[in-house]
């Protein structure tokens, strides 16, 4: 039997555009998100605050994917293309990725409250 353990493979990197659109409008919401891949070797959470939310084309296939502008803890601001599966939220006091508030099916491996803080 095969079976594989992502690690920090894209989950949730490459979506639709519905759902690029679906992910985009809940981000925004949100004062600040959680990035942590539950799924990679020596990763730690990190607290970012929400800059700008958007979503592009890929150009592979009919593939986009969500970009966040965020600002660190120093101050820093940083944009890169996400994976919903390594981005948390902390809505009603619940840690659950972005995939999982908006219920993408994927593997977490590590739960966000399981880990150390940046």
């Amino acid at each position: 039997m095969l079976f594989v353990i992502p690690a920090k493979a894209d989950q949730l990197s490459y979506i639709t555009k519905e759902q690029a659109k679906k992910a985009r409008k809940e981000i925004r919401k949100m004062d600040y998100v959680y990035l942590f891949c539950g799924c990679c070797d020596d990763e730690i959470a990190e607290q970012v605050k929400v800059v700008k939310v958007k979503f592009k084309f890929t150009g592979y296939e009919n593939y986009y994917q969500v970009i966040l502008t965020y600002k660190d803890k120093t101050g820093s601001v940083f944009g890169e293309g996400i994976d919903l599966a390594y981005v948390w939220s902390n809505r009603d006091n619940k840690n659950q990725t972005i995939g999982e508030l908006l219920a993408f099916e994927h593997f977490t491996c590590l739960r966000l409250g399981d880990v150390d803080w940046d």
